[in-house]
């Protein structure tokens, strides 16, 4: 992996979204990007209901946070 193609990654990963649409929409364009510019297609490991799944999870764990910073 390429030195700019990590630093994409590492900000989509800490990167905060209002949604799913918007968080699936600057993978997507992240893979466009990389696609464009390297001979080998990124190729999807994991389904779209795992990447769901996780995001939802994370949601969650956001939301108990929020909700437990309340309670002391």
């Amino acid at each position: 992996m390429d030195y700019p193609n990590l630093k994409v990654r590492q900000r989509l990963k800490n990167a905060v979204f209002d949604s799913l649409d918007a968080r699936v929409a600057a993978i997507e364009g992240c893979i466009e990007h990389r696609n464009a510019r390297d001979a080998r297609p990124f190729r999807w490991s994991r389904g779209p209901e795992d990447l769901v799944e996780s995001w939802k999870r994370g949601h969650r764990r956001l939301q108990e946070m929020e909700s437990n910073k309340f309670k002391h």
